[in-house]
């Protein structure tokens, strides 16, 4: 494969220059706001003190700047230290009545660090008295985490002397976690004496976030002996974010002893996103010396996601030069992918040189998940154009309407866009797309929308998706039962009744068994009563009606053992009677005998 040489971004000393110069100007900014603005003399009780009056509305008071500058500013960048404390109670106490919280917090809680150790108890009463849960949680835990770094006992027991305190309390775990970055074995002590040992997890944990921050791989030593998964993954995932650039190798170490193999290629990518942040080079030559071709795969994935975001001609070269096919064709997916990003119509461009075949394909799926969120229309025209017809070019198409579509009403480009293609796989796909996106905000339409595709499996699924919606979200069994009732006998009323049947069985099965004995006896309601059996394990007694339904042998057999065995649980005896009774083969019988007694 011959790289295409696209036009380069700008350089990475360039770009580095650019980002700090931004950043320059936002703290810039920042000083300039928390400098050259103090708080009211109305919000702050204290500047009238110091000028001798105060005027102007007490909406204007807030940010209004004072009467005698020598005193409220000392330097361009804070306002009047002295008063930090008043100021900042003011301000808190405003933004609790305003409604503008969630907006100003962040600038808030940078002026606690100006506050000394003897200012926190009584900050902490005003906190505990504001109204706003957004504001007062936040702000908080702010200041526990502070206040913990110099005084952890007294930060403790100002949560403790709270009402209702449990031992897993959010707050006494933002002590801890400030307590750990200063002084980590002294609130591990703590934990392990004054908690008990069912309740400590969750302490711990707050005791590896603040340790991390100062040695995260005594931290992870900690964390790999708790038990857990769902929280320990998410400290697991802070823990790599610290550990990765230092030390990769621990980073690997750690991950294999946390014992979470679920997440195990997922934490294993990102320590390979941030390696290869770091260093390309370095990255590509630790992925070259891995033994797992697994592990090798994810992290040349990085390396080219790396390379695409900064340089996309040396990407380019580096995909086509892997030797092996398979792995150069994924790596298509994830160069187009993050090369999109930032440059679809380059991307496009590319693509559109690489031959026929899976490599295109792989790049033309890549290109498709950055560039159809920003122009569904630009991709669907390039995925039709520049593939060949088939289950890709398909695939793809659903996958751009599934963007376009709109989920509260159906988008009349997208369906306009439809409406030109020759009937066919083509539209079918981008049809269905449309009905399952749709089927979120409107399964009525949704509904509409599938009937217009051939049946078949594309329609089968898209019915599926309306049943899901239509039942389980929007809790309308009946309509959705009403709804498939109006289509024409055949294929297509078949796939939507058992749509309808799987997914409201899972809320009412004793209304599904109602609504299936009002059906034709046919081969529409033989495929609802399949697709019913296969969910009403929790009714037993009604599953076991409809079990002769199933036409194939061994699907029907299958159900039958699964009836005995939810049944033999709340009705051993009905079971058994009702065992003897099915086409069941006699060993069968006598097996699933055996196991019940």
């Amino acid at each position: 494969m011959n790289p295409v040489r696209p036009t380069p971004l700008p350089g990475g000393r360039i770009r580095a220059a650019l980002f700090f110069a931004a950043l320059g100007l936002c703290c810039y900014a920042l000083g300039f706001l928390l400098g050259h603005r103090t708080f009211g003399a109305r919000e702050a009780g204290v500047l009238q003190s110091q000028t001798g009056s105060a005027s102007g509305p007490a909406d204007e008071q807030s940010l209004s700047p004072p009467d005698d500058s020598s005193q409220a500013v000392v330097s361009p960048f804070f306002p009047n230290l002295t008063n930090i404390l008043q100021a900042f109670e003011a301000r808190a106490r405003q933004l609790d009545s305003s409604g503008r919280a969630k907006r100003e917090i962040p600038l808030l809680t940078p002026l606690m660090v100006l506050l000394s150790t003897n200012d926190y108890p009584e900050l902490w009463t005003t906190l505990k008295n504001l109204h706003t849960a957004e504001l007062r949680d936040e702000l908080q835990k702010r200041l526990l985490q502070l206040w913990s770094r110099q005084d952890p006992h007294a930060a403790l027991k100002a949560v403790q002397s709270l009402a209702n305190v449990e031992p897993n309390d959010w707050r006494i775990n933002a002590a801890l976690s400030g307590w750990a970055e200063k002084e980590p074995d002294s609130a591990l002590a703590w934990v392990k004496k004054a908690l008990p040992g069912a309740q400590q997890n969750g302490a711990l944990l707050a005791v590896i976030e603040g340790w991390s921050n100062q040695d995260p791989k005594s931290a992870s030593q900690l964390l790999v002996t708790l038990p857990g998964r769902g929280d320990k993954w998410v400290a697991a995932m802070s823990l790599l974010n610290k550990l990765a650039p230092l030390d990769p190798n621990a980073s690997l170490n750690f991950l294999d002893q946390t014992g979470l193999s679920d997440y195990r290629d997922q934490g294993f990518a990102f320590i390979a996103d941030v390696r290869a942040a770091g260093s390309v080079p370095d990255t590509l030559s630790w992925a070259n010396n891995l033994s797992s071709e697994k592990d090798k795969q994810v992290a040349l994935r990085a390396v080219v996601s790396r390379l695409a975001s900064t340089q996309p001609e040396e990407a380019t070269a580096f995909v086509s030069s892997q030797p092996d096919s398979k792995q150069r064709d994924e790596l298509a997916g994830t160069l187009a992918q993050t090369w999109a990003r930032q440059d679809p119509l380059s991307t496009s461009w590319w693509v559109s040189q690489l031959p026929d075949g899976r490599l295109r394909q792989e790049a033309a799926a890549g290109l498709e998940r950055s560039w159809a969120p920003q122009d569904p229309e630009a991709t669907a025209n390039f995925v039709l154009n520049s593939l060949p017809p088939g289950e890709a070019r398909t695939a793809l198409l659903k996958d751009v309407a599934q963007n376009w579509a709109g989920r509260q009403s159906c988008n009349p480009a997208a369906m306009a866009w439809a409406n030109q293609l020759p009937a066919g796989a083509d539209h079918d796909g981008f049809v269905a797309g449309m009905s399952q996106t749709l089927a979120d905000g409107d399964p009525g339409q949704a509904a509409s929308l599938a009937v217009g595709i051939a049946p078949g499996e594309l329609q089968s699924e898209a019915f599926r998706m309306v049943a899901t919606f239509w039942v389980l979200h929007y809790d309308d069994g009946p309509d959705a039962a009403a709804w498939s009732a109006t289509l024409p006998p055949g294929p297509t009323r078949a796939a939507a009744q058992a749509a309808v049947a799987r997914d409201w069985a899972i809320r009412d099965p004793a209304a599904v068994d109602a609504w299936l004995q009002s059906l034709p006896a046919d081969d529409a309601r033989a495929k609802a009563a399949e697709a019913y059996v296969s969910i009403a394990g929790m009714r037993p007694d009604l599953a076991a009606r409809w079990v002769d339904s199933i036409a194939d042998e061994n699907k029907r057999n299958d159900q039958i053992e699964t009836i005995v065995h939810q049944w033999s649980k709340t009705s051993p005896d009905a079971a058994q009677v009702w065992l003897q009774q099915t086409t069941l083969p006699d060993e069968r019988k006598a097996a699933l005998l055996r196991v019940a007694q």
